[in-house]
Parts: C-alpha cells; sequence; structure tokens
C-alpha cells in the first residue's frame, strides 16, 4: 500500500518539474528571439552605413563617419557601438547582402 504522503509529494515534485520545463523553454525561446532581433539590427545597422558611405564614394569621409556614428552611438546605447563593432556590422551585412 503506498502511503498518501508520498503519492502528494510525488506529485508535488512531478508539478514542480513540468513547471520548470515550462520556465525554461520560455526562456530558451526569449533567448532565441532576442539573438535573432539583434542579429537583424546589426545588420540593418551595417547595411544602411554601407549605402550612406558608398553614395559618399567612401574614401576619408567612410571611414569619419564611422568614427562620429560610433562615438554619438556609444554614448546613447553603450559598448556594443564601439568603432569595432559598427565595422563588424559592415562587414556582416556586406557578407549577407539579401538577409
Amino acid at each position: 500500500m503506498v502511503d498518501k504522503d508520498f503519492q502528494i509529494d510525488l506529485q508535488e515534485r512531478e508539478l514542480f518539474e513540468e513547471l520548470v520545463f515550462f520556465i525554461e523553454k520560455s526562456k530558451h525561446q526569449a533567448l532565441g528571439f532576442v539573438n535573432s532581433t539583434l542579429t537583424l539590427l546589426f545588420w540593418q545597422l551595417g547595411q544602411r552605413i554601407n549605402n550612406h558611405i558608398l553614395q559618399h564614394k567612401r574614401g576619408v569621409y567612410g571611414k569619419q563617419i564611422v568614427v562620429t556614428l560610433s562615438r554619438q552611438l556609444k554614448e546613447r546605447y553603450g559598448r556594443n557601438y564601439e568603432e569595432k563593432n559598427l565595422r563588424r556590422m559592415i562587414q556582416f551585412a556586406a557578407l549577407f547582402t539579401d538577409y
């Protein structure tokens, strides 16, 4: 004969494990959504900068605009927008032109 308290404990543990599963699954889905959104954002930024620079024939202007944009974006949004990161975004957009 199975003890009633044991059955209740087992049911509560199963319920807890099921809730943990739902939470972990949702966290994983949310992280995936955030990653894909950031990827799209970085591609859009790189694409827009590329298009802007190409209109002005790159050269010295192209180098300076990245430095200026980086300074302004970093001040407002933080280190993700350092010059090296903007340059990576530009390269990313140049590699994947049909995103």
